[in-house]
């Protein structure tokens, strides 16, 4: 061991070996402040330090009462209109799948027309797909595009895995920025059971609207994900809204 290594980063470091070999398993509480200053020798400010940096890392849970467990792995999810959940998935060696719920014709909301430039009650595309990582349910997506884009509902599941490369690739489309707002929320049951969720358990709420590299609308998103199964990464050419 390096000598001139804190004493919080040696017990961090200690205990986050210990998670990565299975020693604590996820959803097993560690040991309390009290047993690892007792293990350690090792003060409580310096465990609270090397918990907090572990919790930081996401390898961590603190839940008030109860203890610190260990968490289960999140995936990354960048937000982003040119990163798409099969890119992201790929990226970080996760295997993808997308179950297709819904593809039809849909009336424009007074939320659709604001956002994608339609009139109310026009008829747009509304696409409602299911998104896995490693067979897990992770992210309801709810899409609503133009009708201008109504040849989507002869396509197959495959090219609808990603509408990112769908636009670029059969409509010769660019896809740029992404608007869009996040917030917490209690998930409709039905939503709760596609994520396979507790009933009251949070989660994310994503908002936002697609436009092409020169500022024209291609569609309006809302994203339900699993804050249990997932983190947002937010990339600098993101523009969040509220």
């Amino acid at each position: 061991m390096d000598v001139s290594e804190p004493l919080y980063m040696r017990v961090k470091n200690e205990i986050k070996a210990d998670i990565l070999n299975h020693k604590y398993q996820v959803g097993e509480r560690i040991p309390s402040e009290a047993e690892l200053i007792r293990i350690y020798g090792v003060s409580r400010i310096t465990v609270r330090r090397a918990i907090q940096e572990l919790a930081d890392e996401d390898l961590l849970t603190k839940i008030h009462g109860s203890g610190t467990f260990v968490s289960a792995p999140k995936h990354n999810r960048h937000v982003v209109g040119i990163h798409s959940f099969t890119t992201d998935c790929l990226d970080s060696g996760i295997v993808p799948r997308t179950r297709i719920l819904a593809l039809n014709i849909v009336k424009a909301t007074e939320a659709d027309a604001k956002v994608i430039k339609v009139a109310p009650g026009e008829k747009i595309v509304y696409l409602e797909r299911l998104r896995y990582a490693d067979d897990e349910p992770v992210i309801i997506e709810r899409d609503y595009f133009p009708f201008r884009f109504s040849s989507m509902l002869w396509e197959t599941g495959a090219s609808l895995q990603s509408i990112t490369h769908l636009l670029e690739d059969k409509f010769n489309l660019k896809v740029g920025s992404f608007d869009a707002t996040i917030e917490i929320s209690i998930p409709f049951k039905q939503d709760a059971k596609l994520l396979e969720l507790r009933s009251n358990t949070p989660v994310l709420l994503v908002r936002g609207c697609t436009y092409d590299t020169d500022g024209i609308p291609l569609y309006r998103s809302v994203q339900v994900l699993s804050g249990q199964k997932f983190k947002i990464n937010i990339a600098k050419n993101v523009s969040w809204e509220g």
